[in-house]
């Protein structure tokens, strides 16, 4: 009977997210995917919703980790990796700024790098880029739009480019 704000992840497959919801009732329930709600993130979508942006067209995640091995395994056995821990916060950023989701495909590396592709329900894509390598200190989100790009660096630096075409 209580508004609950829950750490991430919420659960280790979809169906269990949706049997959350189905349990809420009238209760607010909001997951800590701290990306979406940064302040960068927030400027980006006020600068997507002006005219000059255009049309969403794509984009473009990079994050320094890697895909496991045996991911099914993984989740049938509900080991809480990586992946869950942080893979969460740059597609919380892709999802605030790109929306509803029709499909995933992920490609892993036999090194561990990968990327995982999303097709927004808008007609956008977007790729997630792993760059697997280290834990290097680093990640970069860059939004397309028809009228320019967003970049937004270390989840602090935001620059815009309009473009000079028309």
């Amino acid at each position: 009977g209580l508004h609950v704000w829950l750490e991430k992840p919420p659960a280790m497959r979809a169906n269990q997210v949706e049997e959350m919801e189905k349990q809420r009732g009238d209760r607010v329930v909001v997951v800590g995917f701290k990306k979406a709600f940064m302040p960068a993130t927030r400027k980006t979508l006020e600068i997507m919703r002006g005219d000059d942006f255009g049309k969403l067209r794509s984009l473009l995640a990079e994050y320094p980790m890697s895909i496991p091995e045996d991911g099914a395994g993984v989740l049938e056995r509900g080991e809480y990796v990586n992946w869950l821990a942080n893979g969460c916060h740059p597609l919380s950023f892709m999802l605030a700024a790109g929306g509803d989701v029709d499909a995933v495909t992920v490609h892993r590396s036999r090194n561990g790098g990968g990327a995982c592709v999303l097709e927004y329900a808008n007609g956008a894509i977007g790729n997630f880029h792993l760059a697997d390598g280290g834990r290097l200190p680093f990640e970069r989100y860059t939004v397309y739009g028809d009228g320019g790009h967003i970049t937004v660096e270390n989840s602090a630096n935001i620059s815009l480019m309009y473009s000079c075409f028309s």
